[in-house]
């Protein structure tokens, strides 16, 4: 009489197979996310450092523009139709300046606190999010044709750092017993770029021409304190 003999089957169980899913999607999800990080987000970055110093540059605009700024800033002495000295008055050059950085401050402040802010050519809505741009996900591709399609990744500032300012001047002849006087303000922001898992910071310099002064006279040998062209430098921290 044969025996029967039965084959064992090699069976995989219900766990077995959870396990083996999971461990091929967190491979999955690892490799992407390091190709993400190495080829995707550099690309945005990059995007997103472009428009955010678009964005301060409108916010330090507004800012210039609240400000009343005028000529009387300065301190000529003239006689005989020429400048004997000129120079700063020292008051009205740091209430010009920490209005300014005040006006940027607010700006940043309400709208990292959901506040209406009114920029110039951005959407209130979105800034009361934080969001000052939203990047469609087709710049991956680095083709025109395919560059607006996929969703829009959202562009967020985040205040970090300072703003550190002063007036800059200087003065030259101009024509036949005239001298010209232009100022300056230069301006330099620190901000983080946020997008949705990463960030960056990034130092936005700036020097905006202010004031153009025409006087009759030429150059004396001591204006503007002696100090150079250069006011004294104001820091006003950014409030989180």
């Amino acid at each position: 009489m044969h025996k029967i003999k039965f084959k064992k089957k090699f069976c995989i169980s219900n766990m077995d197979k959870v396990i083996a899913i999971i461990s091929l999607i967190i491979i999955i999800l690892m490799f992407l996310m390091s190709y993400i990080s190495k080829n995707i987000t550099p690309v945005f970055l990059n995007y997103a450092e472009v428009e955010a110093r678009k964005f301060i540059s409108s916010v330090i605009n507004k800012a210039i523009a609240e400000t009343r700024i005028d000529d009387s800033l300065f301190i000529i002495n003239e006689s005989n139709n020429e400048i004997n000295t000129i120079d700063f008055d020292m008051n009205k050059v740091n209430e010009i300046l920490t209005n300014i950085s005040y006006n940027i401050q607010s700006s940043f402040k309400a709208m990292d606190q959901g506040l209406y802010i009114d920029i110039p050519g951005y959407d209130s809505e979105k800034l009361r999010k934080g969001v000052i741009y939203e990047l469609p996900s087709g710049l991956i591709f680095k083709n025109n044709l395919l560059s607006n399609i996929g969703p829009k990744i959202p562009i967020k500032l985040s205040m970090r750092g300072s703003i550190i300012s002063n007036i800059d001047t200087s003065v030259t002849n101009y024509g036949i017993n005239n001298a010209m006087i232009k100022v300056f303000i230069n301006l330099n922001i620190n901000q983080q770029v946020v997008l949705p898992f990463t960030l960056k910071k990034i130092e936005v310099n700036t020097s905006i021409p202010v004031i153009i002064k025409l006087v009759s006279g030429n150059i004396p040998n001591y204006y503007f304190g002696g100090m150079g062209n250069s006011s004294p430098i104001i820091s006003v921290p950014l409030e989180e």
